[in-house]
């Protein structure tokens, strides 16, 4: 009876043994034996050295863990993860699982991020899977910026070296020193002229003044008659405006028709036509008005002179006396 007891004993040793061999053993994968969990499944083509028992939290806080890890069925080379949830946790259908480095080793661990769905995910979902920059996708991401300036210096570094070279080559020497020594002169003549204005504003110094006085007073001027002087920009934007507004296009062309008009009436009495054109190019025309221009004078001053001769009238039925003008008088 006590050997049977004794073995008893050693059996339940042995299973509670068993029992908390494991019970540890999924206690350090994550998994809770005794509590309530839920599966979930995401579907990434690189876990970045992701492993079962890695923790799976949100903001930070842990609510579950990896609990396998398998290449897809249909052979793509697509990785499935599958992780447990406690069973109090509820989260939109549409939130991503995010694998992340947890610690500056590079632990892995998965990140739920909540989605803005109204809808909760169900259990054996599968979810959206996202993974972060590793940490030397992230050293890569600050080395990039001073690889490009490192290769932008070195760059600039060589144009040096091309200028210093061809600076130290003889010619560019020997014109180097011709433009120095032309620059020297050329401070030179600047310092002398420096030194004349000085001599000159000194010496004038009483005129400078009253200029300075002068300058000063038109501004003040300017100043004061400031509203005037808006007042004549205004009127002359507006004048400029009326201007602008007046059909005087149409006045140009009219303008212009009135003169072609003229030019065309002074061609043809270049031409000899019409009176005006006859009386200008046709010499004995003008010769035989000038004549009886001047037969209408001399008969005009010879009547003034004797207008009885140019009067005729008769008392009690005599005779009608007339005079004319004779031939000789009229040359």
């Amino acid at each position: 009876m006590t050997k049977v007891k004794s073995e008893l004993k050693i059996g339940l040793v042995g299973i509670i043994a068993i029992f908390i061999l494991v019970w540890g053993i999924n206690f350090l994968k994550g998994n809770n034996i005794f509590g309530d969990s839920n599966k979930y499944y995401a579907i990434y083509s690189n876990i970045d050295g992701l492993e079962s028992s890695s923790p799976v939290r949100i903001n930070g806080l842990t609510v579950g863990n990896v609990t396998e890890i398998y290449f897809h069925p249909n052979n793509s080379g697509d990785i499935i993860v599958e992780f447990t949830l406690n069973d109090d946790i509820r989260f939109p259908f549409n939130s991503v699982a995010k694998i992340y480095n947890s610690d500056i080793m590079g632990t892995k661990a998965v990140q739920l991020i909540y989605g803005n769905s109204n809808s909760y995910a169900s259990f054996g979902d599968t979810l959206f899977a996202d993974v972060e920059d590793g940490l030397k996708e992230e050293v890569n991401k600050q080395v990039l910026p001073l690889k490009n300036k490192a290769e932008e210096l070195i760059s600039s570094i060589d144009s040096v070296m091309t200028v210093i070279t061809t600076v130290l080559d003889k010619d560019a020497r020997e014109s180097l020193s011709g433009s120095l020594r032309s620059l020297n002169r050329t401070f030179s003549t600047m310092e002398l002229a420096m030194v004349k204005l000085d001599s000159v504003i000194y010496k004038n110094d009483a005129r400078v003044s009253n200029i300075l006085l002068n300058v000063e007073s038109i501004t003040t001027n300017l100043h004061n008659n400031n509203d005037q002087i808006t007042n004549v920009l205004r009127n002359f934007e507006s004048i400029s405006d009326s201007l602008a507004k007046s059909n005087f296009k149409s006045t140009i062309k009219n303008l212009d028709s009135s003169l072609s008009e003229f030019d065309k009436i002074l061609r043809k009495i270049d031409k000899g036509e019409g009176t005006i054109g006859l009386l200008l190019n046709d010499k004995e025309m003008y010769n035989n008005l000038t004549s009886a221009s001047k037969q209408l004078d001399l008969l005009i001053e010879d009547m003034k002179r004797y207008p009885k001769r140019y009067v005729t009238f008769s008392l009690l039925g005599g005779r009608r006396t007339s005079f004319e003008i004779s031939k000789d008088s009229v040359k």
